[in-house]
């Protein structure tokens, strides 16, 4: 009997979990424009802990067979399932494979469905604090497993994106945000004279070599192709693809600088989540 309440809880689990998906993929021409103006660090935060808070504000008041039903291991492993694959895809090719399908998966689906899985992890946070002792593990599990969704998808967006213009004459340490702020970075970029190469049509740059300095005698020469991503100090550097290349111009490189703050948690979460799945098979 046992056996066939978990599977139906893994059934009932996987139809939420579609459910919610489908819904999130047919909202998101609506949804989306709102999201990318800009779902940002403090507030994604506080919309799970709302988000949260009202999981245990129900958890409290509903009816304890419904808590247990709904808030059960096995209900929550498909959504659970479904978000660690997508943040982990989020996390290694951000770009979706270059697929505007998977993009749009990454952006009102997933969060809809991480919305639930604070609301649901709420609902039974009651429960298991009361049952501590036998359920510690299960709630270490689902607790990691929330930390890496929570910085994987929820907070996807939180990242700073810089365009810089660089050349030849000096090297350049600042970048201008998309408000139109200069923001220093920790490092200055500039161009390596006559290294500008361009594409056949002579409209945009191919590749450049650039010097990048972490201090005045302490650089690196890179040479740096169109689709090419060189790492530096957290930040990821890349061409603009989109530049144009008027004549005036001819020695201007327009570089993006695109920093994740939540890099150095995001591999903390996945150590925490391998950590917490190891705890839940041995206990």
């Amino acid at each position: 009997m046992a056996e066939i309440t978990v599977k139906r809880g893994y059934l009932y689990g996987a139809l939420v979990t579609i459910a919610l998906m489908l819904i999130g993929y047919l909202a998101n021409a609506l949804v989306e424009p709102m999201l990318s103006s800009r779902f940002l660090w403090p507030d994604n935060l506080f919309l799970m802990l709302v988000v949260f808070s009202l999981g245990i504000f129900f958890g409290a008041v509903l009816k304890n067979k419904f808590v247990a039903q709904i808030s059960a291991l096995a209900f929550q492993i498909p959504s659970l399932l479904t978000l660690v694959i997508v943040g982990s895809v989020m996390f290694v090719f951000p770009d979706g494979f270059k697929q505007d399908w998977l993009q749009v998966i990454f952006s009102v689906p997933a969060l809809l469905l991480s919305v639930y899985v604070f609301f649901v992890f709420g609902i039974g946070i009651l429960s298991r604090l009361k049952h501590l002792k036998k359920e510690w593990s299960e709630l270490v599990l689902l607790a990691t497993i929330l930390l890496f969704v929570f910085t994987a998808v929820v907070g996807d967006q939180d990242y700073t994106v810089l365009k810089m213009k660089v050349g030849a004459d000096r090297a350049i340490y600042e970048g201008q945000s998309a408000d139109g702020r200069f923001l220093r970075v920790p490092f200055a970029v500039k161009v390596l004279s006559d290294s500008i190469v361009l594409t056949t049509q002579k409209d945009s740059v191919e590749q450049v070599s650039l010097r990048m300095y972490n201090t005045v005698t302490d650089f690196n020469d890179i040479n740096l192709k169109k689709l090419d991503i060189h790492k530096l100090q957290g930040w990821k550097v890349f061409l603009n693809h989109t530049q144009s290349l008027p004549e005036k111009e001819a020695a201007v490189v327009s570089l993006f600088l695109v920093y994740d703050h939540w890099l150095e948690l995001k591999y903390a979460s996945v150590v925490l989540m391998m950590l917490g799945l190891f705890l839940k098979i041995k206990y």
